[in-house]
């Protein structure tokens, strides 16, 4: 059997135009690393982060909802 003891949070920070983040992971066995982190609104892909070490996404229209979804995976 395979357990895995891994915990991960994001916190987040915005502005009208921007949303920044951090993750903060507990990863004991080593065994997983984001591999993609994506902004979307709504169920539209809108941007996909240059780099696994971003941590924010500018030029965001005001008044809308984004979700940023990372990617984590597992060897």
């Amino acid at each position: 059997m395979y357990k895995v003891s891994h915990k991960r949070n994001v916190n987040t920070t915005k502005t009208q135009t921007s949303v920044g983040f951090e993750i903060s992971e507990t990863d004991v066995d080593n065994v997983g690393s984001v591999s993609k982190i994506e902004l979307y609104k709504g169920t539209q892909l809108v941007k996909e982060a240059d780099s696994l070490d971003a941590r924010s996404f500018d030029g965001l229209l005001s008044n809308n909802t984004y979700t940023v979804k990372i990617t984590y995976t597992y060897n």
